[in-house]
């Protein structure tokens, strides 16, 4: 009688362990995804480019032997690295000096980046409004303007350049302004970004100016923190 009822128990105990387990499992197997799901994504690195940390500007650049093209870290394809005996790094302090041999440039697609970048290394080591003003205007020059026709980002940085350039009389902004700009053509543009509406006037590009130039301080600190 013993055993009959001690199997009895057994086989009920078996039952309802069976019929507890897959809520039990499926509780641990939620919560094992939810973990993963918690942990941080990695930051996606674009498909042929090269991650460099933001807070740690270079202080090299690539340069091909045999195609004469400089190349800023991070932002050359791959491609750029399939013929590594062609390719040496120089210091990013002789940037001109190379782009004074005949045939040399920076890689056009990323040309306004890549001076923007110059631009700003200029300014943080010099705090100078000149030099970094001369090196983002080159974005514009014949060899690059194509590329950099439509990136309203360059025109607004020149813009703060020359906001801030005290050597510049506030009366000679504009023309110095629009000959910087001027293989830009953007007369022929049919249509510009409202927030670029002060390229269009005179006008428009003094009051953007004189609000620059009131804001000095805010300015001149975030060129100095902007993320190269």
């Amino acid at each position: 009688m013993d055993n009959q009822l001690s199997r009895r128990r057994l086989l009920q105990w078996s039952i309802h362990l069976a019929a507890f387990y897959p809520v039990v499992s499926t509780g641990l197997y939620g919560c094992k995804n939810d973990a993963k799901n918690k942990k941080t994504p990695k930051q996606p690195v674009t498909p042929g480019e090269k991650k460099i940390p933001q807070d740690k500007p270079v202080d090299f650049l690539y340069y091909n032997q045999k195609s004469k093209v400089l190349h800023y870290p991070g932002l050359h394809k791959k491609n750029a690295l399939d013929h590594a005996k062609e390719l040496q790094k120089i210091s990013i302090a002789d940037w001109e000096k190379y782009l004074e041999n005949e045939g040399t440039h920076f890689a056009k697609e990323h040309s306004g980046l890549t001076f923007e970048k110059l631009a700003l290394l200029q300014f943080r080591s010099t705090h100078d409004m000149q030099k970094p003003l001369a090196i983002t205007q080159r974005a514009f020059a014949k060899d690059y303007v194509r590329q950099n026709r439509f990136n309203w980002r360059v025109y607004d940085l020149l813009l703060q350049w020359m906001a801030l350039n005290e050597s510049i009389a506030m009366e000679e902004k504009w023309n110095r302004f629009s000959a910087a700009i001027q293989n830009a053509d953007l007369a022929t543009v049919r249509k510009v970004p409202k927030r670029m509406a002060w390229l269009k006037t005179k006008e428009d590009f003094d009051k953007r100016v004189a609000y620059i130039t009131q804001q000095k301080n805010n300015y001149t600190e975030r060129l100095q923190k902007r993320v190269i």
